[in-house]
């Protein structure tokens, strides 16, 4: 999850009072990047709460809030929904042998 200076600023953040995290950027480049937390995200009916890094020029939201929220992306509309075959909460996908005891 990325959000920009003036994103983070706008949500009450300040990115400098914040610790860092060493990040590769696709270049090749390793920068310290401000991460801010806790952060939620919320879409719909749906909320998530995480951390972000203070980087780049636009929001990217990564599979991990997808999936917690049990979102879907709509490539010919370009668009995120809710997952229409749970359209009321989010279901998340389990590994039967996890749940063993």
């Amino acid at each position: 999850m990325c959000v920009t200076p003036a994103q983070a600023r706008q949500f009450g953040f300040d990115p400098e009072a914040f610790s860092t995290q060493l990040v590769t950027l696709a270049d090749g480049r390793r920068i310290e990047a401000p991460k801010i937390r806790p952060f939620e995200i919320a879409f719909a009916n749906r909320a998530y709460a995480t951390e972000a890094l203070v980087l780049g020029d636009e929001a990217l939201m990564g599979v991990l809030p997808l999936e917690a929220m049990d979102l879907v992306v709509d490539p010919r509309a370009q668009r995120v929904v809710v997952n229409p075959a749970h359209p009321i909460r989010p279901v998340s996908m389990g590994d039967v042998k996890a749940t063993r005891v």
